[in-house]
């Protein structure tokens, strides 16, 4: 009797889906992880934990069960942005590894390159664009065809949020296009939310018109990417900081949806405060909330080039529910891109920062691991920025869209 006493006790004071330490009474200890469960001995005299009955658990060994930590939701899992469609990472055994002078690779397929046969000592994996995967990857093109963007990363980045937003918004887009008494009366043809890579070799082709429109409308300077997507969304100028490129742009645009979207509200936030909790916070809520995800990383372009806006689609988990590598796009020169859009798999470690006076562990951008056992790289993450559907607002203005 005193033993089912206590299995009652444990059962009430104990979580489930949680890890505990086993105690026993030659002071051991066990560590039991997920559910905890307790059996009855086949002549039902005997408790102990676990599933089946186990003599070395039964209680009247145990000293203690002690929950030492709830199991992390997102612990050993590869998540991908809201609306998505790609495969998970398989593994380097699992991806084919293609010589570096191929031209064309299958769409929606891991690759890695062959690196090794020319003694380079770089790891590089990708995984390739194909339609309605869910991801875009819009491309500075200045090298090819002279286009003023060669320092609108920002823009590129804004511009991949931006076709996210559009395509999975477009059930209430069409709606609001379709209603007489919503849609802007001026002069700026909304750009289309069609995302297509280029047609290779011309890599300045099939240029989004969302990145299109930023470079019409900012001059060629560094800016905002949050900024960039509040602008477009509902008008809003706070700390885009580019110059426009016409006085009448700022002043007439106010946002191709602000007939729903006040300047007061906000579609994407930003924190700068990149330390490994906050960090890894700000990237759950955005599976968990379904928001994209833009990235500022510092110098990963070369020494001294500062801080360059990115996206993420996607991310896998390790197992103490932190993020271990990131699937980000980068919107530097289409030719680093097999067949012109592509995800790159790349580590994040946590490390103190030598520039600020902290104990703290800050989250960067690692280079994989090298095939001949080279020192890997780290760039500091800057920001992140999430970026928010606002179907909340779109529910209130047309509340019969399914």
């Amino acid at each position: 009797m005193k033993n089912i006493f206590l299995v009652i006790f444990l059962i009430i004071a104990i979580p489930g889906n949680a890890q505990f330490t086993v105690e026993m009474q030659d002071g051991n200890k066990k560590n039991v992880e997920g559910n905890l469960h307790f059996s009855q001995s086949a002549d039902n005299d005997n408790w102990s934990v676990g599933s089946v009955y186990d003599g070395s658990m039964d209680l009247s060994q145990i000293k203690s069960i002690t929950a030492t930590a709830e199991a992390d939701a997102f612990a050993n899992k590869t998540c991908w942005v809201y609306g998505v469609d790609a495969p998970d990472f398989p593994g380097v055994k699992n991806v084919t590894t293609y010589p570096l002078w191929t031209t064309q690779y299958p769409k929606g397929e891991w690759m890695r390159y062959d690196y090794a046969s020319i003694n380079l000592d770089i790891e590089s994996q990708k995984l390739t664009w194909k339609e309605n995967c869910g991801w875009y990857d819009c491309n500075k093109t200045y090298e090819y065809d002279g286009a003023t963007d060669d320092n609108m990363c920002w823009a590129a980045a804004a511009s991949n949020l931006l076709h996210w937003w559009l395509v999975n918004n477009k059930k209430y887009i069409d709606k609001y296009d379709a209603d007489p008494e919503y849609g802007q009366e001026c002069q700026f043809k909304r750009p289309s939310e069609v995302f297509l890579p280029p047609v290779l070799p011309n890599y300045a082709s099939n240029k989004s018109e969302v990145f299109k429109f930023f470079i019409n409308s900012f001059l060629n300077r560094a800016g905002w990417c949050s900024s960039g997507v509040n602008w477009f969304i509902n008008g809003n100028t706070t700390n885009i900081s580019a110059p426009f490129r016409d006085d009448k742009i700022q002043e007439s645009f106010n946002g191709f949806f602000s007939d729903v979207f006040s300047k007061n509200d906000v579609i994407a936030i930003d924190s700068r405060m990149m330390t490994k909790d906050n960090f890894n916070a700000m990237m759950k809520q955005a599976f968990t909330e379904n928001k994209a995800i833009g990235v500022v990383v510092y110098d990963i372009v070369g020494a001294s080039t500062g801080m360059h806006s990115m996206t993420i689609w996607g991310t896998e988990f390790d197992e103490e529910g932190n993020v271990a590598y990131v699937y980000y796009n980068d919107n530097n020169l289409p030719d680093q891109d097999p067949n012109g859009a592509s995800l790159i798999r790349f580590a994040v470690t946590y490390q103190k920062r030598t520039d600020i006076s902290s104990d703290e562990e800050y989250a960067y951008f690692t280079q994989l691991p090298k095939p001949l056992g080279g020192v890997r790289s780290s760039y500091p993450i800057s920001a992140l920025i999430l970026v928010d559907l606002r179907q909340d607002i779109w529910k209130k203005v047309f509340p019969d869209v399914e």
